[in-house]
């Protein structure tokens, strides 16, 4: 900028701008005072201040390379989109005024990057009237350029018109005035930016409808893609002042605007006039803040991911940036004007939170900001255990229950392999959760879970408990039948006592030495019941079926023979296994903790004396309880089992405060059911021993089992 003269149009290409000089000597000139003439220059290093306060500076100003003074002036200098048209305007003196008529004029750029001839715009010229300040760019849904110029030819509206002609490869269509921004006034010094798709231009404000502050102002109007112009906007300051401010442009990557005016000149209502300065403002380059928030706080939520999608045609979602979270979770990013953008926000243990935006088509002066809010998420996980054991329970039914919405609520059946059921929930509610399976009961199954007043991503747990089903509800006796008169009192010399070392034994031998009927150890037996089963079912076959048939004959004789047969196989054969079955399952609720009582009672036919039978009942329980002892290498005697081998239950009063205690109940004969002389006959033993009815008085039943389980470990709130 100069003091003395005009500096204006300037158009910025790459780093340097191109602008119109008018300060250089007209030598021929024969006007008095002499006249100046307009050249192309060019500036480089630009640098420069925000807003009007003072004019640009530049270092490296020199003549154009390309001016072309076979008139008196060159100026305005513009290009295409591509770089390879130039345009600008020659123009001379009217007579000996100071009024300058100009012309359209372009060249292009040839293949080894110098400029081809100049061409003289014939087609867009008016003789006789001024053809000036170009622009063109490409308007939305076009292929074509357009070139948009200034003349005051007839057919427009006021004095200067901003007139357009589509450029169509080398030749041009017939101008036409832009109807839409023309002013009955003049409106001058357009320049249309393809990016954001709008003109600016300066009218002089004599037309009311584009009042201005003074002078020439700066407004913008937006071609639309429906094909036509918007409403004309006034850029404000500190682009536009109360003098002349014209040819607005702004640079490729919409970071600069130049502009002129004439603060410092002298006052005229030309935009050619004296004495105009060329002026630069910086606009911020688009830019966009986004920030993360906690949705029910509102707070900022720290380190939350943002990440910024273009939205591309096809509407895919095109990755732009995705920076580093940080404790701000505020995010700075650079957008294009006029695009279709995508923000999503997330967090470990929140919901993403999605923004799709369009940004301006216009460059704003401050950053967008736009804020994301991310709701934490709450989880329920509900278990289920076994509320003695604490071992978990498998395969059971959760029913989940939404007090606020009775359509979320649901039920599910947990697999085989788990006892956890998860549920996603929200905030400020209440739920319910219920958990049953079948055969438990229920001392503990719900649990009413509230998420009021929580506000932080958090799981929530809930433990329910049921007490597992009782194995022996449907508990059928199981009867244990014996021979007769069997089993034996334990004898002194019997083998199992004759080389006993075990203090126990040695004195049990000792005793009977002396009295073969001692009270305390005339009822111990030293076998247990499966070997007494074993050679009863031997007997079966050996004697006890021959005995009952001897004598009969034809169908009696297969009768009877079956009789005794099916007692043997279908209840005495099949109770034993019933009670070896009975034992596996004890055996697996005492590995759980529970105290087991078991009901013993004896049973005898009253073939011999009250007396004799009452101790007889007595050895057949011990040799059931001596089962027990032996089982699986002793696996009841370590639970502790009560008592010793050989030693009856309860006569003697062993401990009896393990995990496994015993009722026993010797009955003798008073409870049998088959009497009469039939039943004690000593000589006729196919009733006496051999018939089925005596041999089923002859028994030991497990009458009762009740389980003393362990207290319930329920979880508390």
């Amino acid at each position: 900028n100069t003091l003395d003269y005009a500096e204006y149009a300037a158009f910025p290409d790459g780093d340097s701008l191109f602008f119109s000089a008018y300060r250089f000597d007209y030598k021929e000139d024969r006007a008095n005072p002499k006249r100046n003439t307009i050249k192309l220059l060019t500036a480089s290093s630009l640098a420069g201040e925000v807003g009007p306060a003072d004019s640009m500076k530049v270092k490296g100003v020199d003549e154009a390379k390309f001016n072309e003074m076979k008139r008196q002036h060159m100026a305005h200098y513009s290009y295409s989109e591509s770089g390879n048209v130039m345009y600008y305007t020659l123009g001379d003196y009217v007579r000996d005024s100071a009024t300058i008529r100009f012309d359209l004029y372009r060249c292009k750029k040839q293949s080894d990057g110098t400029w081809g001839k100049s061409e003289k715009l014939d087609a867009l010229n008016v003789p006789g009237y001024t053809n000036t300040e170009p622009s063109v760019g490409t308007l939305p849904g076009d292929k074509h350029e357009t070139l948009f110029f200034v003349s005051d030819r007839p057919g427009g509206k006021g004095g200067r018109d901003i007139w357009y002609s589509r450029v169509l490869g080398d030749s041009l269509n017939p101008a036409l005035p832009l109807a839409a921004v023309n002013t009955k006034g003049d409106d001058v010094t357009p320049f249309y930016h393809a990016a954001s798709s709008n003109l600016y231009f300066s009218t002089d404000g004599t037309d009311t409808l584009l009042r201005t502050i003074g002078g020439f102002d700066v407004y913008k109007v937006k071609y639309t893609a429906g094909g036509k112009w918007g409403k004309p906007l006034h850029m404000g300051t500190p682009i536009n002042s109360n003098a002349n401010d014209v040819f607005f442009v702004l640079d490729k990557e919409s970071n600069k605007a130049y502009f002129s005016n004439n603060l410092r000149g002298n006052s005229n209502k030309s935009e050619e006039g004296c004495c105009y300065d060329i002026y630069t403002a910086e606009f911020i380059r688009p830019k966009l803040r986004a920030i993360g928030h906690h949705k029910i706080t509102k707070a900022v939520l720290p380190f939350t991911r943002i990440t910024l999608y273009e939205k591309g045609a096809n509407g895919t979602l095109i990755p732009v940036a995705n920076p580093q979270p940080d404790a701000s979770s505020s995010y700075s990013f650079e957008v294009k004007l006029d695009k279709d953008y995508v923000l999503i926000a997330d967090k470990m243990d929140f919901s993403s939170d999605t923004l799709a935006f369009k940004t301006p088509d216009e460059v704003w002066p401050e950053e967008i900001v736009k804020k994301l809010y991310l709701m934490p998420h709450l989880k329920l996980v509900a278990s289920v255990w076994d509320c003695e054991t604490g071992e978990p329970i498998y395969g059971a039914t959760a029913n989940f229950i939404n007090f606020k919405d009775a359509a979320k609520s649901r039920t599910d059946l947990l697999p085989s392999t788990s006892n956890i059921q998860a549920y996603k929930i929200d905030f400020e509610q209440q739920y319910q959760v219920i958990m049953n399976k079948d055969g438990y009961q229920s001392p503990d199954t719900s649990r009413i879970v509230s998420t009021m007043g929580l506000v932080d991503s958090d799981t929530l747990f809930v433990e329910l408990r049921l007490r597992r089903p009782d194995p022996f509800a449907n508990f059928d006796t199981i009867i244990l039948y014996f021979d007769n008169d069997y089993p034996k009192r334990t004898k002194f010399d019997d083998d199992s006592l004759k080389n006993a070392t075990s203090p126990y034994l040695v004195e049990m031998r000792d005793a009977l030495f002396k009295n073969a009927r001692d009270t305390k150890y005339q009822d111990s037996v030293l076998i247990n019941y499966q070997k007494t089963f074993a050679e009863y079912a031997i007997r079966n076959r050996d004697l006890f079926i021959p005995e009952y048939i001897k004598g009969l004959k034809g169908q009696k004789r297969i009768d009877d023979s079956l009789y005794v047969h099916n007692f043997f196989e279908n209840e005495a054969r099949a109770n034993f296994d019933r009670f070896r079955d009975f034992t596996e399952i004890l055996e697996t609720v005492l590995a759980q903790g529970d105290t087991i009582i078991i009901d013993i009672q004896g049973f005898a036919s009253p073939l011999s004396n009250p007396d004799y039978n009452l101790h007889l009942t007595n050895r057949r329980i011990a040799t059931v309880y001596n089962m027990f002892v032996t089982y699986a290498g002793g696996f009841f005697l370590y639970r502790p089992f009560p008592g010793r081998p050989g030693e009856f239950l309860g006569y003697y009063k062993p401990d009896n405060t393990g995990q496994l205690k015993f009722s026993r109940k010797p009955n003798g004969e008073n409870a049998s059911k088959y009497k009469g002389p039939a039943a004690e006959d000593t000589k006729n033993l196919r009733t006496s021993i051999y018939d089925v009815r005596a041999s089923r008085e002859r028994r030991v039943e497990i009458s009762g089992i009740k389980i003393l389980r362990t207290k319930c470990k329920i979880q508390s709130d």
